[in-house]
């Protein structure tokens, strides 16, 4: 494989490497020497997971030295927060953005490092890099907290074709809390009552093809169709971009309904929104503990039920996924066998933690 920046995509300017997982996290769920096993590999040979220990340290991918050097800062403002959300300290909603941006780090850091460790398996040429992929597309993180765990960091999804073909949703604990994340174009814009794709279709090129309609201006519940464990804290942002594929796009965007969900509505940003009970309601600008989940989870009953949630959106989102258009026969075919293989891994698991 050719090697590339995992933040700019470029050759790398030196031989630097960067922790995907960054050092400060790694020191803070345990001894950082520890041997790691969420590195398990996917081989398709045995259409199955072959297990991979090395020490957290060895979790390293090339980069620039520049470009490392240019997220240290973000890294310590999200490290803050984290420090925050582990003592249940209150949070406001610009911390969420902080934390928003840094799940999208870690999801694009993840799917560009298993790429490396599985030699390219699913035959993808990353055309984003973390650069390119930070508050670009709406998102959505699930917050649950475990009254019983074992100090720690897990990853849910990653290490899937499912989550190489569409790297939409994953898994990640941080010792009691666990951040269920989902970001992807339109994910929230239908059902928060703004313009969104009536469908959309896979192009010759890497581009997706969208037919997007108006918005209804008005919020449609719930916010996410696919129903999913709701002891947790539902947090959520809408990002779009005035230069969407509509006939007008600032004529149909430029509305007081999508004016009244924006932070800042020229830069296509949305409000950092919580629902509470089917309403939703705009996150406080002042620090505050509504964030903080009700509930409890048992670590053993959590770490099933994560995992059988990771792995159902992941089929739900392949399967509303892009249609064939007019693609030629050949990238077709290929599509379809690669969806339908990540499709049967996923059931593969469901299965065997449903005999659990």
């Amino acid at each position: 494989m050719k090697k590339f920046c995992v933040f700019c995509g470029q050759k790398p300017s030196s031989k630097h490497k960067v922790h995907i997982i960054p050092q400060w996290l790694i020191e803070l769920t345990g001894d950082p020497n520890r041997l790691a096993t969420f590195s398990n590999i996917f081989d398709i040979q045995e259409m199955g997971l072959v297990q991979k220990e090395f020490a957290f340290d060895q979790f390293k991918f090339p980069s620039c030295a520049k470009c490392n050097e240019e997220y240290s800062d973000f890294e310590n403002k999200a490290r803050e927060v984290i420090l925050r959300i582990l003592d249940d300290d209150a949070l406001s909603s610009a911390d969420f953005i902080i934390l928003l941006d840094w799940l999208d780090k870690i999801r694009v850091g993840l799917w560009l490092a298993y790429n490396y460790l599985q030699k390219n398996i699913a035959e993808i040429d990353p055309n984003y890099h973390i650069d390119k992929r930070i508050g670009v597309s709406d998102r959505a993180v699930l917050i649950y907290k475990l009254g019983t765990y074992s100090p720690g960091i897990n990853f849910g999804g990653v290490n899937l074709p499912a989550f190489q073909y569409h790297p939409i949703c994953y898994n990640l604990r941080i010792n009691q809390y666990s951040f269920f994340n989902l970001s992807t174009h339109f994910l929230l814009s239908k059902h928060l009552g703004f313009p969104y794709p009536r469908e959309s279709n896979y192009s010759e090129g890497r581009s997706i093809l969208y037919t997007m309609v108006k918005g209804k201006n008005r919020i449609l519940y719930p916010i996410i169709r696919k129903s999913y464990n709701k002891k947790c804290t539902e947090i959520y942002q809408p990002i779009f971009s005035l230069r969407d594929s509509l006939p007008n796009p600032e004529k149909d965007y430029n509305n007081a309904h999508v004016h009244s969900l924006s932070q800042n509505y020229k830069k296509g940003v949305g409000k950092i929104l919580v629902e509470e009970k089917n309403k939703v309601f705009e996150y406080p600008l002042k620090k505050s503990k509504k964030w903080i989940p009700s509930f409890e989870w048992d670590g053993y009953d959590f770490m099933k039920m994560i995992e059988k949630q990771v792995l159902d959106f992941q089929i739900y989102f392949i399967n509303r996924g892009p249609k064939y258009g007019d693609i030629s026969s050949e990238k077709k075919k290929k599509i379809k066998e690669q969806l339908s293989l990540a499709k049967q891994v996923n059931r593969t698991f469901l299965k065997i933690l449903g005999e659990d």
